[in-house]
């Protein structure tokens, strides 16, 4: 009897052990990194929809943690660390949309939303990061709205979708957004003395967008660079972008690559404390800014065209220029580059530092560029409109409506030194505000025929407006600005200077943006 009872036992126990090794096998061994599946519907195939409570442990097994990428087996009681990587739907199965509350201090590591998920949503609590760690948005959004943190946190958003962080965020380290967009809705993100790098690599597209946000850091940061044919992009609508040191350097890379980035600002605050480049260091880049309203400060150097073509779009609100700003705003500095500067629709440059608008940088250069003053636009300047060149192949003023403003008095205001200023038929508006001034620059009459209109073509997917290049038919200086719908579709054209002496119509090329477009044609006349 006694020996039966013992078999009995034992074969009690051998019935039971399947069951234990299966509940041990979802959970990692502490020290160990684990894969994990957030798991909403217990042992049903798939991981259900989105909800209930993230916890240290979460103990299952609705909702749970689970090493199973279908989502059939039952979750246990998992407490998550620095260490493991944590999956919100998989390949084999998505996560329906729904909101996962954190309750407490939690960790993770590397995170993946993915493709066949709904819209997460990850409020309360905080987590905790490791040194490095990668968030993958391979659905269209996600939210994390608790707060990010860790020691040496250094940060890289992966996927084409757009992960929006609405709660305070201090990240340590460095921030890398190499693909999709990185979206501050409502939320904030302090580096401190980090960079962030916005689409740095060889064909990425990658976007900040500041929503009501609030972007703080102090370390030179780059946007739309790498090998080649990389799409980087600042949005900024409402909030705060501020950099209180280093510089801002966009479409940058290696000489001969065909980066491309942009900053589009519609509202809000921005101020660039160090230098901000526009098509740094490549001759084949193009970067574009266009201001819509709110107000951007700079406070050193600011080139429109540093090596390649630049567009500096102010459309509305406020570019300024305090009177501390340690170096110039100029136009060009290298040889081959473009800058188009277009001030209209009531949009405002002011420049009150002592250097005023220069089109170059005491460099010898054989770069060209036109300043474009349309109807309802303003330029004011103290020190007034400077030549600074030397080997320029031309630098045209135009007047088509736009006023120009003197802040201060100078018997240097306006030199002649450009190589023309045109006035065309809106007419031209100089207000001196009762200062001495000196203006020595002629104004003239247009000559010959220029580009009248551009049409006939189409595009579409664009992130931004691509930069319009207008190139050979005998004349100089006609520009013109890409004009999109909320789309990314070109709905139009702009010609914001008509050019001089033009004997047939120039090609009209589109550089970068992320679209792509054809049969675009000029008209002269």
């Amino acid at each position: 009897m006694k020996n039966q009872t013992i078999k009995a036992r034992s074969a009690q126990r051998r019935r039971f052990l399947p069951a234990a090794l299966l509940t041990f096998a979802i959970a990692a061994q502490p020290g160990e990194a684990a894969t994990y599946y957030f798991d909403n519907d217990s042992a049903s195939p798939g991981f259900g929809t989105a909800g209930g409570t993230w916890a240290a442990p979460t103990s299952g097994p609705i909702p749970g943690w689970s090493t199973d990428s279908t989502g059939a087996s039952t979750p246990g009681s998992v407490t998550t660390t620095l260490s493991d990587w944590l999956n919100f739907g998989s390949e084999a199965a998505g996560l329906g949309a729904g909101t996962i509350t954190l309750e407490g201090a939690l960790s993770a590591s590397n995170m993946t939303f993915a493709a066949g998920s709904g819209h997460i949503t990850l409020t309360g609590g905080s987590l905790a990061l490791p040194a490095t760690a990668v968030i993958s948005v391979n659905n269209s959004a996600d939210t994390i709205a608790s707060p990010l943190a860790g020691a040496a946190t250094s940060l890289a958003k992966e996927g084409p979708g757009t992960l929006l962080l609405s709660g305070p965020n201090a990240v340590a380290g460095a921030v890398a957004i190499n693909r999709g967009e990185l979206q501050l809705n409502s939320g904030s993100l302090n580096l401190g003395n980090n960079a962030v790098s916005i689409a740095s690599g060889s064909g990425r597209t990658a976007v900040l967008h500041i929503l009501n946000g609030n972007f703080t850091n102090a370390a030179t940061s780059t946007v739309g660079s790498g090998t080649d044919n990389a799409v980087g992009i600042i949005k900024i609508n409402g909030g705060n972008f501020v950099k209180t040191a280093g510089n801002l350097n966009l479409s940058g890379g290696a000489a001969g690559r065909a980066n491309y980035s942009a900053l589009l600002m519609s509202e809000g605050y921005a101020a660039v404390a160090g230098e901000f480049n526009m098509t740094y260091n490549s001759l084949d880049a193009a970067s574009y800014i266009q201001l819509t309203g709110g107000l951007l400060v700079t406070s050193n150097y600011c080139t429109v065209g540093r090596e390649g073509s630049g567009t500096l779009d102010i459309a509305g609100g406020t570019f300024f220029r305090p009177a501390t700003a340690a170096n110039k705003f100029y136009m060009n500095r290298s040889a081959g580059s473009f800058s188009q500067l277009a001030i209209r629709n009531g949009g405002v440059l002011d420049i009150e530092d002592s250097f005023g608008l220069a089109f170059a940088n005491s460099a010898n250069n054989a770069g060209s560029g036109v300043v474009n003053l349309l109807s309802g636009g303003l330029l004011i300047s103290r020190a007034g409109v400077i030549w600074n060149g030397k080997g320029i192949t031309y630098g045209y003023f135009n007047f088509n409506g736009g006023v120009l403003r003197a802040s201060g008095g100078s018997a240097r205001f306006w030199t002649n030194s450009w190589t023309a200023c045109y006035v065309f038929a809106g007419g031209a508006t100089i207000d001196s505000q009762a200062n001495d001034l000196t203006i020595d620059q002629p104004l003239l009459a247009p000559s010959g025929n220029g580009v009248t209109s551009i049409a006939g073509g189409a595009g579409e997917g664009y992130l931004a407006p691509p930069v319009v290049q207008l190139l050979g038919g005998g004349g100089t200086g006609a520009s013109a600005i890409a004009q999109l719908d909320p789309i990314g579709v070109i709905t139009n054209i702009l010609v914001t200077n008509p050019g001089v002496d033009y004997t047939s119509a120039p090609t009209v090329a589109l550089l970068g943006g992320g679209g792509v477009a054809h049969g675009w044609t000029a008209v002269i006349g």
